[in-house]
Parts: structure tokens; sequence; C-alpha cells
């Protein structure tokens, strides 16, 4: 048994008396349920929000994709789904954004001047396990 007080002599769960206790590596029952929940993924998309892409709408596209996958259960936490969708800076397609990447099967693909129809197409090819279009893409 281990004591995880802090200096203080308060525990650390808001000064609480905690005390774990492990067993190997497998956690004891609080710590179960302190762990966060995992969701398998099958495809992380990002979406670049930096200032030149904003200006072209990327922002809006992020919201609208967003709402896009949760809609249609593509999103990693909702039944059938297992998409991420994540905002990021330069993509590296400034002049042709917005800018979208997308990572599955240890395999990436970047696209540029990317819209909602076209997001939504490459969401639900990945979410399907199906190859991504060749279309847009400024990695081949």
């Amino acid at each position: 048994r281990r004591d995880c007080r802090n200096h203080r002599g308060r525990g650390a769960d808001r000064g609480a008396d905690v005390t774990l206790e492990m067993t190997g590596s497998r956690l004891n029952e609080r710590e179960e349920n302190l762990k966060p929940k995992f969701f398998a993924t099958k495809a992380h998309l990002l979406i670049c929000v930096d200032e030149r892409c904003a200006q072209k709408g990327s922002r809006y596209l992020f919201e609208s994709v967003w709402k896009g996958l949760e809609v249609e259960n593509l999103a990693y936490y909702k039944t059938g789904g297992g998409l991420r969708l994540s905002h990021s800076g330069c993509l590296g397609a400034c002049q042709s954004g917005p800018a979208v990447t997308c990572y599955f099967k240890n395999r990436e693909a970047w696209y540029h001047g990317m819209d909602y129809p076209q997001t939504m197409h490459l969401a639900r090819l990945l979410n399907a396990d199906l190859e991504p279009p060749l279309l847009g893409r400024y990695d081949e």
C-alpha cells in the first residue's frame, strides 16, 4: 500500500485521504472508475483552422463536420462510429485551403480545397474501412 498525500497532508482527491492499492499492474476499483473510457478509432481527421484556411471557411467546415459526424453516428463515441475530429494548425496548403488530413490504418492522406460534402464523403469512406478518394489529395 502506498499513501498518495501531497506535502500539506491532504489527499490527492480534494482533501480526502486516498490510499491506492496496487497488485502488479492491475488497478483497484476506485482507480478503474477514474480511468477514462477508451473508444476505438478507425481514423482521425484534422481540419486546418489557421488564419488562411479560416479565411476560406475552415472553422465553419470544422463545426459542420463535427455536427455531421454526430448526426450520422460516425463520431468515435457513437455506436458504429470510429472517427475522431480535431482542428489543427497549418497543414501546408494555405493557397488552396481548407486543408484536411486524415490518419488511418497506419497511413495518411492530405487534401486541399475541401468543402462539407467532400469531407463528409471522406469520413464515410474511412468509417467503412474503405480507401479514401484520390481527388483533392496533395500528397500523391
